[in-house]
């Protein structure tokens, strides 16, 4: 098979996953996934990897702020590339850079996304050979981020940006490549703290996506990092999301 074939097909199998969850724990979140991911054609194929962008924008609309029923709902817009490199042993795909947008808006109207307030955006990114004193990993603000695609989505009017930003800091992160960053707004914004079984669900979901997590390609990496990375174990944003504490009655 294929490396594209590889890839394809574990994403899919990470969408069903997500698309079930996300289905049970809110079903008023509308949320659409890209249906492919292609590759990106100046790409310099000849280095024996590929880069890969969704084909669409990942859209969440009526995605609930703080995961439960009555806070306010938003809107949410994700994209951005991946670069993928090769395969593990036990079949994960190994990428070597990624880029991951992620916007937030609010409709100036409660449950009407025609009309949007950009309310924050970020980049994160990650590359083997980072510049000197980049984080390897790393999230930065950026309101700037994906604005020809909430212009192309054809539902929304109009888009109110953010005026003012704060690029001048670069926060390190865990590995937020696109599957990565799905995790972590399902747990911010789909799962209700107060409730045992939605948290429940939550962690099957992590632990049912594992075979289907993206890895870093250390190999790549032409400098020494410590800690984690020194060993290359499990970095994606999954690895830190821990069991609820049993209540003893």
């Amino acid at each position: 098979m294929s490396l594209y074939k590889s890839f394809e097909q574990n994403f899919n199998n990470f969408k069903i996953k997500l698309n079930n969850t996300v289905k049970k724990l809110d079903g008023r979140a509308k949320v659409t996934l890209p249906t492919t991911w292609v590759s990106v054609e100046n790409y310099d194929k000849n280095l024996g990897s590929l880069m890969l962008k969704p084909s669409e924008p990942i859209i969440m609309k009526g995605v609930s702020q703080k995961g439960n029923k009555v806070s306010k709902r938003l809107c949410l817009y994700m994209s951005g590339y991946i670069i993928i490199n090769g395969k593990q042993a036990d079949g994960k795909i190994k990428i070597s850079k990624y880029n991951t947008q992620l916007l937030y808006c609010d409709p100036e109207q409660r449950d009407d996304y025609r009309r949007l307030k950009v309310s924050g955006g970020f980049h994160f990114d990650f590359e083997c050979n980072p510049q000197p004193v980049h984080p390897i990993f790393h999230m930065q603000l950026d309101n700037t981020v994906l604005r020809e695609e909430v212009s192309a989505d054809t539902a929304v009017q109009h888009v109110t940006p953010l005026v003012g930003e704060n690029r001048c800091f670069r926060v390190p992160t865990s590995q937020m490549d696109i599957f990565s960053t799905l995790v972590m707004v399902v747990a911010d914004h789909f799962v209700d703290k107060g409730n045992a079984e939605e948290c429940d669900s939550f962690m099957n979901f992590v632990k049912d996506i594992q075979a289907h997590s993206l890895c870093i390609d250390m190999g790549e990496c032409t400098r020494t990092f410590g800690g984690h990375l020194s060993t290359m174990t499990n970095m994606n944003s999954s690895s830190w999301y821990c069991e609820r504490p049993q209540i003893n009655v």
